[in-house]
């Protein structure tokens, strides 16, 4: 049986429609597992997405590619979705940049290895304190700046701040395990993911 593991969150509704083609049937949309047509799919956070696949508990996953970056794993991408175009940035208050003022920064994310890699290029003294989402709410209360993903930028437009830097762009894509043969089956479900 192949098992997909497919993001909840923002996505969750791309990965609830999926499921209900390949199935073709009506789930139930509050439930985290489903099996049919010897494919089981999980629903999961996008970030545990890639570990799984690593690991081999998930043979194929759709997730972001900033969280393979994050995670630092190395996963065979096989398609491209057209699902959601992000970019990771530094996000700061709109009227003051961080990366030319002449002071430490203090940076929150959920991103601690792609934060530590751009502020170390950047060559400024930092620290970064590591958070689980909703980063840009410490924003400047507590934190000069965020490095946070973004898809639109209006969260940052209604709390007055400002992608200061694009650090990286991000697409979802579609990855398995390097171990994972590349078989009919897995050539079929790749043919049904959109």
């Amino acid at each position: 049986m192949l098992k997909i593991g497919l993001p909840k969150g923002s996505s969750k509704n791309k990965s609830l429609n999926l499921i209900k083609r390949i199935l073709n049937n009506e789930i139930n949309e509050k439930q985290l597992y489903f099996n049919g047509n010897g494919i089981e799919f999980i629903l999961l956070k996008q970030r545990d997405i890639p570990i799984f696949v690593e690991k081999g508990l998930l043979d194929v996953g759709i997730v972001p590619e900033e969280w393979m970056i994050e995670k630092k794993v190395k996963l065979d991408v096989i398609k491209e979705l057209d699902w959601c175009n992000t970019r990771i940035s530094l996000i700061s208050k709109s009227e003051k940049d961080v990366l030319n003022a002449n002071e430490k920064i203090k940076c929150v994310t959920e991103f601690p290895n792609i934060s530590k890699k751009f502020l170390d290029s950047v060559g400024k003294k930092y620290e970064i304190c590591n958070v689980s989402g909703s980063s840009e709410a410490f924003v400047p209360r507590f934190f000069n700046c965020c490095i946070d993903c973004v898809e639109t930028g209006e969260t940052l437009k209604s709390n007055n701040l400002k992608e200061e830097f694009v650090i990286l762009k991000s697409k979802t894509v579609v990855v398995k395990n390097s171990q994972q043969p590349y078989n009919d089956e897995l050539k079929n479900i790749l043919n049904m993911i959109s």
